[in-house]
């Protein structure tokens, strides 16, 4: 991602092992690619950013084959008008969903989902014949 290829879409991807210190590094790794981008993005969608990869990562090494000697995958993909991220992790038995019951601030766990579905734009999952685990797919627009 650089001044370089303003006019066309700047994309990046990194894998990362499917250990806890791995939500940091990834955390930060896609909030230093979208601080590269030019023209700047505004910062709170650099933050939101951040913040859903971070929630996305978390799942991957909690609830999936990607936390147990795996890994996951971030990609990024910038426009003028908007943000895409993919989180693609190795899969589990079952299928990720936001949970619907009611929780209190005190839990520690099972907001995740929701909090990517409060800072994204549009997300949902990728669906292909193929796929071994599951991709997450994220839109953050771009307002100036």
């Amino acid at each position: 991602m650089s001044a370089a290829v303003a006019d066309r879409a700047h994309r990046a991807c990194k894998r990362f092992p499917g250990v806890e210190s791995s939500v940091r590094t990834s955390r930060h790794w896609t909030a230093a690619k979208l601080r590269m981008v030019t023209p700047p993005l505004p910062t709170q969608v650099i933050s939101d950013a951040a913040l859903i990869i971070s929630e996305l990562g978390t799942n991957a090494i909690l609830h999936t084959a990607s936390g147990s000697g795996g890994n996951f995958a971030v990609t990024l993909e910038v426009d003028p008008a908007q943000v895409r991220m993919w989180v693609m992790d190795q899969g589990s038995d079952t299928i990720p969903i936001p949970r619907t019951d009611a929780r209190d601030d005190e839990d520690e766990c099972g907001r995740g989902l929701r909090i990517v579905e409060a800072f994204a734009d549009e997300c949902g999952p990728v669906i292909t014949d193929e796929a071994s685990g599951y991709t997450a797919t994220i839109r953050i627009r771009v307002h100036a």
